[in-house]
């Protein structure tokens, strides 16, 4: 889905300008070239079922708990923004 929406927002500069565009960005965009819209659309489809199912069951539930990663970033010494194990402010 990513490259599909990378080539719709780049398809321009990549007609006009195909030797311009950077080697790696040049290299996604390539592998898009046969996506369909109707592929997109049926990917976007697939990957949205959970978020329907949750959706769905998630009025009986009040709190999820969820396991949180136990092992740091290799190299960082960073185990990440603890904000991002909440859902809230």
């Amino acid at each position: 889905m990513q490259f599909f929406e990378a080539h719709q927002r780049w398809r321009g500069e990549y007609r006009a300008n195909y030797d311009a565009v950077p080697p790696l960005l040049r290299g996604r965009l390539d592998q898009s070239l046969g996506i369909t819209p109707a592929a997109y659309d049926e990917a976007r489809a697939i990957a949205n079922r959970p978020v329907r199912h949750w959706r769905s069951c998630s009025s009986e539930v009040d709190v999820l708990l969820t396991f949180r990663r136990r092992c740091r970033a290799q190299g960082t010494g960073f185990d990440g923004d603890a904000r991002f194990n909440r859902s809230g402010p």
